[in-house]
């Protein structure tokens, strides 16, 4: 039996900026409406959308400065509750 995951947390470089393979392999798993947090390996600083600024829009949902354990605990209770990106955006950001 294969399990389906629900949402997937990522601990990306400090930045927060996924590579061009690895941001291609997100977009797949985005498009079957799984959510991916990007949060930080390092454990302290804070992992925001800059592309926002660029023009650019994001489908990911950030993390901002919890840890990716913290990210991966608070997704998972807030999947029990919601699907809207908007709605889990707003989790990760209050908490």
């Amino acid at each position: 039996m294969q399990g389906k995951a629900e949402g997937i947390v990522i601990a990306a470089f400090p930045t927060g900026s996924p590579t061009p393979a690895m941001d291609e392999a997100i977009k797949r798993v985005m498009a079957k409406g799984i959510p991916v947090v990007m949060t930080n390996r390092g454990g302290v600083g804070r992992v925001r959308d800059t592309r926002v600024r660029a023009g650019e829009s994001s489908a990911y949902l950030w993390g901002d400065n919890l840890t990716p354990q913290k990210a991966r605990i608070l997704l998972m209770l807030a999947l029990t509750k919601t699907k809207d990106p908007k709605e889990l955006q707003r989790l990760l950001n209050e908490f």
